[in-house]
């Protein structure tokens, strides 16, 4: 199939697609992200579209694919969060380390303008050499 036959069956079927996807993600807004993959696959795959009307349940076919893909990502990415979360709980210092006695580091470090707690957060938290620190602040060495 050409190039106009997907304008053709996307223009004539992206609204049932469309509510395809409404009816089944949340966000709703993520829909239309997902119509575009379609839209890109039915391109990609322009050789394969059969012409009308068998090019709707194909369509749909390629959308119901669109949909697991997606859902598996989100199933990844609430994964990897999980263990984020759980990693966190568990050995992530979000405070600052004590300091000599009558010396509170971490008003300290609040009453830091911004650029220079990162910098002092970067070599004393996570362990980052001053070159280091100055690629990550996109500053000279």
């Amino acid at each position: 199939m050409s190039g106009g036959a997907v304008e053709r069956a996307v223009r004539e079927h992206g609204p049932a697609l469309l509510a395809y996807f409404a009816r089944r993600v949340t966000p709703v807004e993520d829909a239309a992200d997902l119509m575009s993959e379609v839209m890109l696959v039915a391109w990609r795959r322009r050789a394969d579209l059969p012409a009308a009307p068998d090019d709707r349940p194909w369509l749909f076919g390629v959308a119901r694919h669109v949909l697991a893909n997606h859902r598996r990502g989100r199933l990844r990415e609430a994964n990897t969060v999980d263990r984020a979360v759980a990693h966190l709980r568990t050995g992530i210092t979000r405070t600052a380390p004590a300091g000599p006695e009558g010396l509170d580091l971490a008003r300290a470090l609040d009453s830091l303008p911004e650029e220079d707690r990162e910098l002092i957060t970067l070599n004393a938290w996570e362990g980052l050499s001053s070159t280091e620190i100055a690629t990550v602040l996109g500053l000279p060495a």
